[in-house]
């Protein structure tokens, strides 16, 4: 098998890239027409939105607010919308630092007639002289990419796995060859897993049961996978470089543990400098290794470079 220590500084000799090709396959999606006069029920609900805001606008300027109770309702009914925390009232919820759930589920009728008064004065003018342009939608989507790229690590998992010859789990855990996604809405499948194949898997009981990304099975042969995408130290994502260390602490003989570090933030283990937190991670990576050697440390190029290894070690 190869040697986790050879294999983690040869992922140190292959640079991570800046841009990621799979990254844009996984993260792009669109929510709005191509063409400007074709109307999603995304769109419909923004329009109805608006009309709604301009009718409580009008009757308040008249002094009737009879109406009210049912406008606010209704504007309710239209956020409720698959995609309505993109539109502009929503993404104005910020500005009294509150989330779009918030608003529908937390808020008083007397304090959602403050935000809709107050959006109001603050936007809908302006707004309403740039014609509120329908682009936010899918502006917003783009900026709010991020937040899904665990999808990536997935998509990434499921290639190299399918190159070779391994598919997601059709229902038979006495299936020589499969993989799961315990973090991706099959976490009972992997406990099952676990519990038929003897595997402790240590640490889920010191991470508040977190579970791995992926399991692989490849005849008597186990993987456990934590991957994470990470560009920068600093912040929650010194806790995320914390836990990807902490997970190849936990050795377990038959079974490797895979830390899979994606995104350009590998390439800061190439030559930290002393001192810095980042050198004493890379340290901690090494000392646990060495401690460890059924488990990994990987890049993209490591993480492939691993499992064919696994694969014609078995042939």
């Amino acid at each position: 098998m190869i040697n986790n220590i050879d294999l983690f500084n040869e992922c140190l000799k292959n640079r991570v890239p800046n841009i990621d090709r799979i990254a844009r396959d996984a993260l792009n999606r669109t929510v709005i027409p191509v063409e400007k006069n074709i109307y999603s029920e995304l769109l419909v609900k923004n329009y109805e939105l608006i009309e709604l805001i301009k009718k409580y606008n009008n009757l308040n300027v008249l002094g009737d607010s009879s109406q009210n109770e049912n406008i606010v309702n209704s504007i309710d009914e239209c956020l409720r919308c698959d995609g309505m925390n993109l539109c502009p009232f929503s993404q104005y919820l910020m500005i009294h630092d509150l989330t779009y759930d918030i608003y529908l589920n937390e808020l008083s009728y007397e304090e959602k007639i403050f935000i809709i008064d107050s959006y109001l004065e603050d936007r809908h003018q302006m707004y309403m002289n740039h014609d509120y342009s329908d682009i936010i939608f899918q502006v917003m989507t783009d900026n709010y990419s991020h937040k899904r790229k665990a999808v990536i690590g997935v998509e990434k998992i499921r290639r190299v796995c399918e190159e070779n010859g391994i598919y997601h789990f059709n229902g038979n855990l006495d299936d020589n060859i499969f993989f799961l996604l315990p973090d991706n809405g099959e976490k009972e499948l992997f406990k099952q897993a676990l519990e038929k194949y003897l595997i402790r898997f240590d640490f889920a009981s010191t991470h508040q049961d977190k579970m791995p990304d992926a399991f692989i099975k490849y005849n008597n042969t186990f993987i456990i996978v934590e991957h994470k995408k990470m560009k920068s130290t600093g912040g929650g994502q010194d806790k995320q470089i914390t836990e990807i260390i902490d997970f190849i602490k936990f050795g377990e003989r038959g079974v490797y543990y895979v830390s899979y570090l994606d995104g350009i933030l590998f390439n800061q283990l190439i030559n930290p400098p002393t001192g810095q937190k980042i050198y004493r991670s890379k340290l901690d990576i090494i000392r646990n290794l060495e401690n460890n050697p059924y488990n990994y440390f990987v890049n993209e190029f490591g993480f492939n470079k691993l499992i064919n290894s696994i694969i014609q070690e078995e042939q």
